[in-house]
């Protein structure tokens, strides 16, 4: 998922899973902009079964949010806004 913040910087929550042999399911959490990029938390966890897959990403949502709330607006204040055209996918 990727997503522009209200102060205009780049939201980014990825998930990837290993082969299924390996039974791994990664997370990452990163808030950017043009003039820096803060990676804010990298998780791994073993894929038991759906519900640990579920609390997981459900851990990574509310984790990604509680960044956002926390550092959006002070890295606005520091950085400024992103240009639109470096947001753009």
């Amino acid at each position: 998922m990727v997503r522009r913040t209200p102060s205009g910087h780049r939201l980014t929550v990825t998930f990837d899973s290993a082969p299924p042999a390996y039974f791994w399911q990664r997370a990452s959490i990163a808030l950017s902009g043009l003039k820096f990029c803060c990676p804010l938390y990298r998780e791994q966890i073993c894929r038991e079964n759906a519900e640990t897959v579920r609390a997981f990403m459900e851990h990574c949502r509310r984790l990604a949010e509680q960044a956002e709330a926390a550092l959006d607006r002070p890295l606005y204040d520091c950085f400024g806004a992103s240009p639109d055209w470096w947001l753009a996918e």
